[in-house]
């Protein structure tokens, strides 16, 4: 399980272009920060994946809160719970939604024996919005950091 956030400086920022209607702006920088979030995440896994295999052990896909195959956002508090994000100044809203907006949290299985996937299969690979989400190129490796 992590939790992992671009920080509140851009919803800061987003912020003030929106408030200055600069929606433009607001509106690239919005989404650059979820293309940041959602690559750095995919990187991390990777790292995580890897390291994990040199040990002898296989991973599961990701599986996050929020998202089509897991609707239960509530479940984002049991995440909290374990793993006390707040430390790193994530918190959650009355909705379940975490701050800074640009976080992410995910919770991925690690054993010796797990169900086969092929191999840099993504969460988005099970959602139900694949193929029609520009954010899916980035965690699907059409985009590195490298």
């Amino acid at each position: 399980m992590f939790v992992m956030t671009a920080g509140i400086k851009i919803d800061e920022k987003i912020a003030f272009y929106q408030e200055n209607d600069d929606l433009s702006r607001a509106y690239v920088l919005d989404s650059v920060g979820s293309a940041a979030i959602a690559l750095a995440s995919s990187e991390a896994l990777g790292r995580m994946e890897k390291d994990y295999a040199e040990q002898g052990l296989r991973t599961s896909i990701p599986l996050g809160p929020g998202h089509s195959y897991w609707k239960r956002l509530e479940d984002q508090q049991v995440l909290f719970q374990i793993l006390q994000p707040e430390r790193i100044g994530v918190t959650l809203n009355s909705s379940n939604l975490m701050l800074p907006k640009k976080s992410v949290s995910m919770v991925m299985g690690v054993g010796k024996e797990l169900p086969e996937h092929e191999e840099g299969q993504k969460h988005c690979d099970f959602c139900a919005l694949r193929g029609n989400c520009s954010m899916s190129r980035v965690v699907s490796g059409y985009a590195s950091l490298t």
